[in-house]
């Protein structure tokens, strides 16, 4: 069945990233720490507090729990749990709700919920997508570029997401029309399954299922990222909190953004540290499978 597409004014996904990437970017030009140093919170003075971060199933979120295994947030006097959604467009809801105090998000759902004025803010990003997400189709599929998807089903993790935007922009980039292939609702974990019953064309993934999916035949046909950032990476999501939040606890939030901005940067640099984390929010995926 045919999804229905969003309306709001920001569909192109260049526009949709840039954006973000500038939210980011102003997030870090205001933090009061100096280029390269992130500041450590005194635990012992502080009070402990309880949050419940929003996620869902991605290699992107392995930051939080390396921030968390490796007593980044305990050193900030918090104490993490994570509530899992399905998929992105579920996070924000949460937060706004006041189910989640933080939440991970792409920015197919920052800069429209923005845009339509929901009292959100980021406050750190969470990675930069280039070749660990991808378009695959079938080991046996007739398809071997973009170009012969026009027309055809492609399983995106939600329509309106981020791989729907990512999709559009690929197909523009190989001269079809946006909107020219028909999206279906596939969660990441079961796209590559979806295209071995023959329910979809192709499929948007991300790690680390996408090298799951290769080990198993799936062959990349594009790195939408790449496609339509002229072949560069760029910050694709980011944790965010609502204004109320921040306003009332602007030092839970200082401290949750010093802890996740040294995860992240751990992370980086210890790749064990990051499968490890799979393994801990994802234990049905192998991360030796393409976490990163």
């Amino acid at each position: 069945m045919r999804q229905t597409r969003s309306t709001v004014n920001l569909t192109h996904p260049m526009a949709v990233l840039a954006t973000s990437a500038a939210a980011v970017l102003a997030l870090s030009a205001c933090s009061g720490a100096p280029s390269g140093e992130t500041p450590t919170g005194d635990s012992d003075q502080q009070e402990i507090v309880d949050i419940t971060v929003g996620v869902m199933p991605a290699s992107e979120i392995a930051g939080l729990q390396v921030g968390i295994d490796e007593g980044f947030f305990e050193e900030e006097g918090l104490n993490v749990t994570t509530q899992f959604a399905a998929g992105g467009s579920a996070l924000v809801p949460a937060l706004i709700a006041g189910d989640v105090q933080f939440s991970f998000a792409s920015a197919a759902q920052t800069v429209p919920a923005l845009s339509e004025g929901l009292p959100i803010r980021v406050v750190a990003p969470a990675a930069t997508s280039g070749e660990n997400q991808s378009l695959i189709v079938s080991a046996d599929s007739p398809f071997t570029s973009v170009e012969d998807l026009a027309g055809k089903r492609i399983g995106v993790v939600l329509v309106n997401s981020l791989a729907d935007f990512l999709t559009r922009g690929t197909f523009e980039e190989a001269g079809l029309a946006a909107t020219d292939f028909e999206p279906l609702e596939i969660a990441y974990p079961d796209a590559f399954a979806a295209l071995e019953a023959g329910r979809t064309d192709a499929a948007f993934i991300s790690e680390p299922f996408q090298t799951t999916a290769v080990q198993a035949g799936a062959r990349i046909i594009a790195y939408p990222f790449l496609e339509v950032n002229g072949g560069d990476p760029l910050v694709s999501t980011e944790w965010i909190t609502t204004n109320q939040y921040a306003e009332s606890n602007p030092d839970v939030v200082e401290r949750f953004e010093r802890a996740i901005l040294k995860a992240n940067a751990y992370a980086s640099e210890n790749e064990q540290a990051a499968r490890d984390a799979v393994r801990t929010l994802l234990p049905d995926v192998d991360p030796d499978d393409g976490a990163h």
